[in-house]
């Protein structure tokens, strides 16, 4: 099977668009960046002048809010007051836990519904279920339930899961396992944390920039994933051809994208083809939208 190049894996991910810097102003909490707002979700801010103080440059939190709960209670607050309008999605009670940089220790919990017009990285777990056949290395995928509200119909990878505040990658990696695939974790069958993956995608509402814990976990063949909490509609074992012409089709929701294209460069399938290899490798590490 010939090499893929990474010109094409590299079309996969610049579909989701550069970061336009010109639309948003920094979203600041005690001095520090921890997102981005556009300007006119700034205008919505501007009417609650107790927790954002709205400047020609920057969105600050307001300097009274001096601890993580009670910011964290003014912002949520005034997000559930707002729910129905267009900026945010369907209020589900998770919360993020957002940080400065690659800080461990949260500055705000905001509400997940909440994270892409305030511009703030999110993080997810993703474990990519493959089996070792016959002819090579073969995937499973999962096809997201149509009757998802988010990217209903979509492929995704074998599980995966939004990180909550308080969670581990792991606890969800191994959760996931369990309500949508059906697969039970066991000491000596766990999921192999293998790196992480970077990058933003921007939407009507603002930007997304997420990263992903990604775990390789090796299914025997014959070995058929069961789908347990609904959210799936069901899973398909896919070659490596067969992985590129679903995602050169767009059929992968766009976090899947980063993790599986991750899986195809680690596993010697896309050839190094001088500086767009580097550029491949860049793209699914990019940290800091500026």
């Amino acid at each position: 099977m010939p090499l893929i190049s990474p010109e094409r894996l590299l079309g996969c991910i610049r579909r989701f668009g550069a970061f336009e810097r010109s639309r948003y102003r920094p979203f600041l909490c005690a001095g520090q960046r921890i997102g981005w707002v556009t300007h006119e979700f700034t205008a919505l801010l501007g009417a609650e002048p107790e927790i954002f103080e709205v400047g020609p440059a920057a969105v600050c939190l307001a300097a009274r809010l001096d601890d993580l709960e009670i910011r964290s209670q003014a912002v949520n607050q005034t997000v559930w007051r707002q729910r129905d309008l267009p900026w945010f999605r369907r209020w589900n009670d998770e919360y993020a836990g957002v940080s400065a940089g690659r800080c461990d220790a949260p500055m705000l919990h905001l509400a997940r519904c909440a994270t892409v017009p305030f511009g703030v990285r999110t993080y997810g777990a993703h474990v990519n279920g493959y089996v070792r056949g016959a002819s090579g290395l073969l995937l499973w995928v999962a096809r997201r339930a149509s009757t998802e509200p988010d990217f209903g119909g979509q492929l995704d990878t074998l599980v995966g899961g939004f990180i909550g505040a308080g969670l581990t990658p792991d606890q969800i990696a191994e959760k996931e396992l369990g309500e949508e695939a059906g697969i039970d974790v066991e000491p000596l069958r766990a999921p192999r944390a293998v790196g992480v993956v970077s990058g933003i995608r921007e939407e009507l509402e603002g930007v997304r920039p997420f990263s992903i814990y990604c775990y390789d976990l090796e299914l025997n063949p014959g070995e058929q994933p069961t789908n347990r909490d609904g959210e799936i509609d069901g899973f398909e074992l896919l070659t490596v051809p067969q992985i590129v012409e679903r995602l050169e089709a767009g059929h992968f929701k766009f976090n899947a994208v980063w993790v599986v294209v991750d899986w195809l460069m680690r596993n010697g399938f896309v050839a190094a083809e001088g500086r767009q290899f580097i550029d491949l490798a860049g793209a699914l590490r990019h940290w800091d939208p500026e």
